[in-house]
């Protein structure tokens, strides 16, 4: 990053290649948005949309868990929370998870994101908080 090597568009490339297996393109996923989450001065608007919507094209080589790996770890970075949760399919991927047949890790993982998502600013992500608690409650 600092010495100005595309970290971004390398690691992407492995996530979208056709054929690329889905646990390496579930540990490229992760990678990525583990950088993006914790640097993300050195990232654009315009990647983060990129790489959210890499995740979740239909037939993507992503696991749903390495698409939620990868959501969280972006949600890490405040920069760009309230871009991510306006972005088709995240609040979704988050808030429809069902408590009853669900992995535990994927619950967890849900429940990291609605946590990560209370450090907004009151009134600045359109959470239906009603639902959310609903959702906590039943697990």
């Amino acid at each position: 990053l600092g010495k100005q090597v595309n970290v971004y568009q390398k690691l992407l490339d492995v996530v979208t290649r056709p054929g690329t297996e889905q646990y390496v393109a579930d540990k490229a996923a992760w990678l990525l948005s583990s950088v993006i989450g914790n640097a993300p001065r050195f990232f654009t608007e315009a990647e983060i949309r990129g790489l959210v919507e890499s995740l979740q094209r239909q037939g993507g080589a992503c696991s749903e868990l390495g698409v939620l790996d990868a959501l969280v770890n972006l949600l890490k970075a405040d920069t760009f929370r309230a871009l991510l949760w306006k972005l088709p399919g995240v609040s979704e991927t988050i808030t429809t998870v069902s408590a009853q047949n669900a992995s535990s890790s994927y619950l967890y993982k849900c429940i990291f994101a609605v946590w990560l998502l209370s450090f907004e600013a009151e009134g600045a992500l359109n959470l239906q908080e009603d639902i959310l608690v609903k959702k906590l409650r039943d697990v």
